[in-house]
């Protein structure tokens, strides 16, 4: 019985939970704004809880895998020697002696994405929506965090 009651608060969690785009599926979303006053202050100890709070909106709004989002914001976003996170940085990696051309707490590469400014890539309410948009499109791989972490 009690099996039979465990499998049954199991099963109604994950109903409620927001399904994740199909791949391939285009949808037009709404540009979702930070609830915080203000914009969102760079690596200071409020950033990630602000950040954190930006992604679970836009995520939800637009039917993704909230835990997945922020998921592979949290391990995309640089951070600062103490620890805070840091939306504008650019990407640490190099490939052939060439620093990666990737910015901001997505870390949108920016030679991929010629679309995209180094400007836009470190506003974080931009990149936000800009990766939903991307997610939505099934484009979710394109993050390296999210394959490693969700895409296998």
């Amino acid at each position: 019985m009690l099996t039979i009651l465990a499998l049954a608060t199991i099963i109604g969690f994950f109903s409620f939970y927001p399904p994740q785009a199909t791949k391939g599926e285009v949808q037009a979303i709404e540009i979702v704004k930070p609830t915080v006053q203000g914009t969102i202050q760079n690596a200071t100890k409020n950033t990630r809880s602000q950040i954190i709070a930006l992604a679970t909106k836009v995520a939800i709004k637009n039917g993704l895998n909230v835990n997945h989002f922020i998921g592979t914001i949290s391990c995309e976003i640089k951070k600062t020697q103490g620890g805070l996170w840091d939306y504008k940085a650019q990407s640490i990696l190099y490939r052939k002696g060439v620093r990666e051309n990737s910015w901001g707490g997505w870390q949108i590469n920016l030679t991929a994405h010629p679309e995209v400014s180094k400007k836009n890539a470190q506003d974080i309410v931009w990149a936000t929506n800009w990766s939903a948009k991307q997610w939505l499109a099934g484009k979710a791989y394109q993050w390296t965090c999210w394959r490693l972490k969700y895409g296998g």
